[in-house]
């Protein structure tokens, strides 16, 4: 790294970071699967006069764009929540979607193994580079010119020459 470079976040304070976001996103999972698996389920917003007069596509992209920001605030308010029933989420899952408890709990355990992972690397990377030595050939056969060469010897030469 250069001097003028700025060293940026160290790979703890990264991976503390991608902790805290793969926690939340797996906390968000799991008390969506729980409340979609214990309420009824809410009926499909009808669209408003303004949009039936809009044109096909452009009404399709302003529905998937409502769409997506809807989910994403739905998706956090629902996380939050259910905070308080975290008990309950977590017993539902024990015994309705155990395989979606394990996974989401194997995702913050990917992320901090990613971190020691990163941290060899960057450790390993740190120091000098270690240089590869040449194994010494052991030369048996006498000099070139005194016929002591072995047929296998002169023909190597012989390839060596020609390239």
């Amino acid at each position: 790294m250069s001097d003028n470079e700025s060293p940026g976040l160290s790979i703890v304070t990264v991976t503390a970071i991608v902790f805290v976001l793969a926690t939340f996103l797996a906390w968000g999972v799991l008390a969506a699967s729980f409340v979609g698996g214990t309420s009824p389920v809410r009926g499909i917003a009808e669209l408003d006069d303004e949009d039936a007069r809009m044109p096909t596509r452009a009404r399709a992209r302003k529905t998937v764009v409502r769409s997506f920001v809807a989910g994403i605030v739905r998706f956090v308010a629902t996380a939050f929540s259910q905070l308080p029933n975290l008990p309950a989420v977590i017993s539902w899952h024990a015994t309705q979607r155990l395989w979606l408890l394990i996974l989401m709990g194997l995702v913050p355990v990917a992320v901090i193994g990613g971190g020691f992972g990163m941290k060899q690397l960057e450790q390993s990377l740190e120091g000098p580079p270690k240089r590869m030595r040449k194994k010494r050939r052991d030369v048996r056969a006498g000099s070139v010119g005194d016929g002591a060469d072995t047929r296998g010897a002169q023909q190597r030469r012989r390839l060596r020459f020609r390239l």
